[in-house]
């Protein structure tokens, strides 16, 4: 398993993703990233945030290449993200080692 954040840098005040400047997001290479580890078939962003980026940068980067992912959205494991408590995320994120096993 592998971690990987999709943002490779950016400008924000303070910690909410909702204060990033989109202005200064630069994307982690995924090209690469994926051409290395080929072996990956399941991508798992951390929140809405995360998947939102990914879509509308990344993606058209890869231009139709790696289209075996599969994606998914996991509930944001911020703090700031009061929707859900601290036992219905890890619950909701099991659903990693689940597939792991698989």
């Amino acid at each position: 398993m592998l971690l990987w954040d999709v943002l490779q840098s950016c400008k924000r005040l303070g910690s909410l993703d909702a204060n990033i400047k989109q202005s200064t997001i630069v994307t982690n290479d995924f090209a690469c990233f994926f051409s290395e580890n080929k072996g990956i078939n399941r991508v798992f962003f951390n929140g809405k945030m995360a998947e939102k980026v990914y879509q509308n940068k990344v993606l058209l980067m890869l231009n139709n290449r790696f289209t075996h992912l599969e994606y998914q959205c996991l509930p944001s494991t911020s703090p700031a993200n009061a929707t859900l408590n601290l036992e219905q995320k890890i619950l909701s994120w099991k659903v990693i080692k689940q597939s792991v096993v698989k």
